[in-house]
């Protein structure tokens, strides 16, 4: 067991930024068993999805592993085409005639002017901008609805944030564009 463990809040007393979207709490679950902890009771595996509430109301922990990450990747997906997609304004950005966009290791970055790394709930505010590489030729760009249109978006730009949010790995379809996004990209 983990040092530190905290008992964790029933649901019911759960402070939300906001309610969560219609349809969260009625998804399908699938048959499947989970392993929970508990700060004084230790580890039990083999928990069936309908004792989790009750035993996290009791101060267990579910334990979260491999098995568990693309369920998570899908329902993070869901949720952030119902809840923070329509926030934001899109728009199609076209590389000229020469130039090209690059992709990186997390092909999604939102975040403000030099920080890339910001937590999801930050697609709330609106100074947000996302950008999203889909080819060579093609990217997204989409920035809070609130907010002003931005003046211009470059292919360079775009490339330095995709840069700059890159963790392991960089590529593009010519060196010279994936040289000039790693020699503007951003450190954090």
């Amino acid at each position: 067991m983990r040092a530190g463990l905290r008992p964790c809040l029933p649901l019911s007393e759960v402070k939300y930024a906001e309610p969560p979207p219609a349809g969260c709490v009625r998804w399908t679950e699938l048959s499947r068993t989970y392993r929970m902890e508990h700060p004084v009771r230790g580890v039990r595996e083999e928990i069936p999805p309908d004792q989790i509430e009750p035993l996290r109301n009791q101060g267990w922990r579910l334990c979260l592993g491999n098995n568990d990450f693309l369920g998570f990747v899908h329902l993070q997906a869901w949720y952030f085409q119902v809840r923070f997609f329509p926030r934001l304004k899109w728009l199609s950005v076209r590389a000229p005639k020469g130039h090209h966009f690059i992709i990186g290791d997390r092909p999604i970055v939102w975040g403000f002017s030099n920080l890339v790394d910001a937590a999801p709930y930050w697609l709330r505010h609106r100074k947000v901008q996302l950008v999203a590489s889909l080819s060579r030729s093609l990217a997204l760009f989409a920035y809070h609805a609130s907010d002003d249109h931005p003046d211009t978006i470059t292919t360079s730009e775009i490339n330095r944030i995709v840069a700059s949010a890159a963790h392991e790995w960089i590529a593009g379809p010519t060196e010279a564009a994936v040289r000039d996004a790693i020699l503007t990209r951003v450190y954090h």
